[in-house]
């Protein structure tokens, strides 16, 4: 399974979006291990003073499948389909206007 860690420490800094946040990946069997496997990280990594951490979230992360052709090939009709819909209305406009000029 997978996991995502939102690691966020303490105070961050000005002007600058996310300062003090990080993200982490962790690979484990189980939440237990996860958690262990993440504790590991938060002792190796952020038990200075000036790396500790003001709160952390894990997130099991879930595998969905989908189609991601079929998604860019509808979006590919949807643009030929905008572009042929305004070539027409182009097309009637200057029918119209030809009509106008020569009756």
């Amino acid at each position: 399974m997978m996991y995502l860690a939102v690691l966020k420490q303490d105070g961050g800094c000005d002007y600058t979006i996310a300062c003090g946040e990080k993200t982490e990946l962790i690979i484990a069997n189980s939440d237990e291990e996860a958690i262990q496997d993440l504790s590991q990280r938060i002792e190796e990594n952020y038990s200075g003073m000036e790396t500790s951490l003001d709160s952390c979230e894990l997130y099991r992360i879930s595998e969905v499948a989908f189609n991601l052709k079929a998604i860019n090939d509808a979006i590919s009709q949807k643009n030929k389909d905008a572009i042929a819909k305004r070539k027409e209305s182009e097309e009637k406009a200057e029918f119209e206007r030809l009509k106008k000029k020569f009756g």
